[in-house]
């Protein structure tokens, strides 16, 4: 019999779908090249340094890195743990990176969670309301029992 192995078990194939799906959303991002130096044309000369970023994209760069990181911080409050978790939060940064950034390459994505948040809601509130509504069932069950159960008329 095999022996199942630790990262094989539910936690780790959940910690690998959430490291898919965020890697999908913000890895596939590209960075700009930098430009190659010219070549040297004596052992004396050096050429002169060259920025890495081209001018153009150094303020999309502060912006990229914004969007990211209000996306990761949604991230996190919509999926984290209790102390972490709070889904309201999480719906005002997404829409708050939607407002400040709507040409962002991450826009698409806040907005399906803010759907996905909206939807998981609406079931919630569905769900709470079935119990309730099973819960006072249950109630009623156990009053009709004890009325069967009373004693009988000769």
């Amino acid at each position: 019999m095999r022996r199942p192995n630790a990262r094989t078990g539910p936690r780790w194939r959940s910690i690998a779908l959430l490291a898919i799906l965020i890697g999908s959303a913000v890895g596939c991002r590209k960075k700009p090249a930098a430009p190659a130096p010219p070549p040297a044309q004596s052992p004396v000369e050096l050429p002169a340094p060259t920025p890495t970023v081209p001018p153009s994209d150094s303020a999309a760069a502060p912006a990229a890195e914004r969007t990211l990181a209000m996306f990761q911080l949604g991230l996190t409050y919509a999926t984290g743990q209790p102390p972490v978790q709070d889904r309201k939060r999480a719906r005002e940064v997404f829409e708050e990176l939607i407002a400040l950034y709507p040409e962002s390459e991450l826009r698409p994505h806040a907005e399906l969670i803010l759907q996905l948040l909206a939807q998981l809601e609406t079931l919630q509130d569905a769900n709470r309301s079935a119990e309730r509504q099973i819960q006072q069932l249950n109630e009623k069950l156990e009053q009709l029992k004890k009325i069967d159960m009373g004693p009988r008329p000769p």
